[in-house]
């Protein structure tokens, strides 16, 4: 069998990841397995996948409507695909249906929790329904995700977990914890605040700048007001070296580097730590103290899986898909989106 990916640029996150991860049982399996890449670029992920054994494909929207289909059309026919697996939210209605010409078996999964409203709510129930009329199954990757997609864009779907590597994702023991921050470059005295995932205006991370430089400020009004109360004496070696607050924001920054800008204008630009995307995130859960995710929504996150998976303690916002963590018993502090939550 043969089982075509469609995805938008390849990157580290939910969908790409998994897929990784469940390519050696496909293989098993006797499937054959391509990636199809649907942005102007194929995306930092693309060796990973072809390393798993994916055929890696490139067909990016955005040359013509009609080329496209017909392109597409093709490399379906030229790989003998028997079934189309659709990942991407964008021209969701084109990639589900075209490949029922051929008699393609076609799925889709939803990834996220989308709060669409007003005329475009209203072309997404269609497309979707067009979608399911002509033989796609849908699919959730969540509760939550099921329920949005059921009551707000009356799209009926199946539900099939996330799932991560449990096999990596595990607490380290101290030795490991130890040489994790000597790796990246964190002594005794620093706290560290960690981000996983792909910096845009959902993910909010510009919050975590915004709580930063609050948490400084009050930081530095209570040294002033105990310096104050404190009789004159020459400071230990452990007062002179206070404890500081650090944010490792590990993934590509939002395309606008709001989260730059906004730690340049709170002047906190030297607590924060730009990691960008890295192929290696455990050392960096496994050298944080505290995990953090203010997402405005989710679908039912990796990265967060991946952090609760290492035993860090983790700080969400109470938002949909994440709250999908609630059903089990998990150790999560939950607050709101906004800084001072």
């Amino acid at each position: 069998m043969t089982v075509l990916h469609l995805l938008g640029e390849l990157r580290p996150s939910g969908a790409e990841v998994m897929l990784k991860l469940a390519a050696p049982h496909w293989r098993k399996a006797g499937c054959k397995l391509i990636a199809l890449a649907t942005e102007s670029n194929v995306g930092e992920f693309a060796p990973q996948l072809e390393a798993a054994g994916f055929q890696v494909l490139h067909l990016p929207f955005g040359s013509g409507l009609f080329r496209w289909i017909w392109q597409y059309l093709a490399v379906i026919r030229k790989e003998n695909v028997d079934v189309v697996h659709v990942h991407c939210e964008k021209n969701s209605d084109l990639t589900t249906t075209v490949p029922r010409i051929t008699g393609c078996r076609v799925f889709r999964t939803v990834h996220n929790n989308f709060p669409y409203t007003g005329v475009l709510r209203a072309r997404k129930i269609a497309a979707r329904q067009f979608s399911r009329l002509c033989g796609c199954r849908p699919i959730a990757i969540s509760p939550s995700v099921q329920t949005n997609e059921r009551n707000r864009l009356h799209n009926p779907t199946t539900l099939c977990w996330n799932w991560f590597d449990d096999v990596r994702y595990l607490p380290p023991t101290d030795a490991e914890r130890a040489a994790a921050r000597a790796e990246i470059g964190l002594t005794d005295c620093d706290i560290a605040l960690v981000s996983v995932g792909n910096g845009n205006d959902v993910k909010n991370y510009s919050a975590i700048i915004e709580a930063l430089a609050m948490l400084r400020k009050r930081d530095v009004e209570s040294r002033e007001i105990s310096d104050e109360r404190k009789e004159a004496k020459k400071p230990s070696s452990l007062d002179s070296r206070p404890q500081s607050l650090l944010y490792l924001m590990v993934g590509n920054e939002h395309p606008d580097r709001i989260e730059r800008k906004t730690a340049e204008q709170l002047a906190v630009s030297d607590s924060v730590r730009f990691c960008g995307p890295q192929s290696d995130v455990r050392k960096y859960l496994w050298a944080a103290d505290i995990f953090v995710m203010p997402s405005h929504y989710e679908g039912f996150s990796i990265a967060a899986l991946e952090g609760l998976g290492t035993g860090i303690p983790c700080i969400f916002s109470e938002c949909p898909g994440l709250s999908d963590f609630k059903a089990f018993p998990f150790a999560i502090t939950w607050s709101g989106t906004d800084a001072a939550s």
